[in-house]
C-alpha cells in the first residue's frame, strides 16, 4: 500500500512498506464516507454552475521561495436541507499558493450543482511544505484539516440559481496562515512555521479589483516590492499586496465600499489615496513615488 506524502518541491512522494499506517489510512477513510457524499442532482437548465477559484494575501517577507498545500478534497455545505456535505470535487490538488497574488487565480473547481443557498466550504487539507529562499524546506503539521476541513465563511449568502453561473474566489492569507518560528526580519532566525489556515469566501459578483503600476517618478522606471495596503472606512487593515518586477499589483474580491490606499516603501515619501469600490467594476490606481 503506497503512502504518499508531500517534498519541498510540491510532489507527491511514495513511501513503502508501511502496513500499519495503510491499515489506519483505510479505517479512517471508510469512517468518513458515510458523511460526504455526491447528492443525486437534477438535469439540464434546473442546474447551477459553480466555479471555485483560489488566490493568496502576499507574504510580508521576501525570503520566501515557495508555499505548497495539498488539497485532496473540498465540500460545500447547503444552508437547508440535507446536513451532510456536498463534495465538489475529490481531486487531488498540489498547488504553490505563494505564486497566487496580484490577479492570478487557481481553479479549484468548475460544477454543476442543485440550486440553494451555501453557507460555506471546507478545504481538506493533508500536507503542507515551505521553501525558504536559503535552501531549508520545513514540513508543517495541518492541525485538523485532514480530518474535518478547514473552514471558508462566506463574506454574504451564496444563492445558486438555475441556469446561471456563481464565481467565488477562496482568498488564502498566507501571513495569518504561515507564522513563523524565530526572528522573521533575519531568514536565518526562521526556525519553522505553525500552519494555521486562514481564508475567506468572496462572491465575485459582488466584489471590485483594483489594479494599477509604481513608478519612480524621477526616472519613470517600475517600482518592485513596494507595500500597497488598503484601509476601511474605520482606518482598519482589510488586504495588502506587493508590487512585481513590473511595478503592477492587484486587489481582488474587495467588498463595495471607501477605502484607503496606502503606498509605501524605504527610501520614499509614502503616499494615500481615497478609493471608492463598486461591485464588478476595476478601478485602475497607478502611482508615481517621490525619493525621500
Amino acid at each position: 500500500f503506497p503512502i504518499t506524502v508531500l517534498n519541498s518541491s510540491g510532489v507527491n512522494e511514495s513511501i513503502a512498506d508501511n502496513d500499519a499506517l495503510a491499515n489506519v489510512i483505510l479505517a479512517d477513510l471508510n469512517s468518513c464516507d458515510e458523511g460526504d457524499e455526491k447528492f443525486g442532482l437534477g438535469t439540464g437548465s434546473e442546474l447551477g454552475k459553480l466555479k471555485l477559484f483560489m488566490t493568496d494575501a502576499p507574504y510580508p517577507i521576501d525570503s520566501i521561495e515557495s508555499a505548497y498545500v495539498r488539497i485532496t478534497e473540498i465540500l460545500m455545505k447547503y444552508e437547508s436541507g440535507d446536513a451532510r456535505d456536498f463534495v465538489l470535487t475529490d481531486s487531488i490538488m498540489v498547488i504553490n499558493i505563494f505564486e497566487l497574488r496580484n490577479g492570478v487565480t487557481e481553479t479549484l473547481t468548475d460544477t454543476l450543482i442543485n440550486p440553494g443557498t451555501v453557507s460555506g466550504f471546507s478545504l481538506i487539507i493533508d500536507s503542507a511544505v515551505i521553501n525558504l529562499k536559503d535552501g531549508r524546506a520545513f514540513d508543517l503539521k495541518v492541525p485538523s484539516g485532514a480530518q474535518s476541513g478547514v473552514k471558508v465563511k462566506l463574506s454574504s449568502d451564496l444563492e445558486i440559481i438555475a441556469d446561471e453561473e456563481v464565481n467565488v474566489l477562496l482568498d488564502f492569507d498566507l501571513s495569518k496562515s504561515f507564522v513563523p518560528k524565530g526572528n522573521d526580519n533575519n531568514p536565518n532566525g526562521i526556525n519553522g512555521f505553525n500552519f494555521k489556515p486562514v481564508l475567506r469566501a468572496i462572491n465575485l459578483a459582488e466584489a471590485g479589483l483594483i489594479t494599477g503600476q509604481i513608478f519612480d517618478a524621477s526616472d519613470n522606471q517600475t517600482i518592485e516590492g513596494v507595500t500597497i495596503t488598503l484601509n476601511d472606512s474605520d482606518g482598519e487593515f482589510y488586504a495588502s499586496t506587493f508590487s512585481e518586477v513590473s511595478g503592477s499589483y492587484a486587489l481582488m474580491g474587495i467588498d463595495p465600499g471607501t477605502y484607503t490606499l496606502v503606498i509605501e516603501k524605504e527610501g520614499y515619501i509614502l503616499q494615500e489615496q481615497s478609493v471608492t469600490i463598486i461591485a464588478q467594476e476595476t478601478l485602475t490606481a497607478d502611482f508615481e513615488l517621490v525619493i525621500d
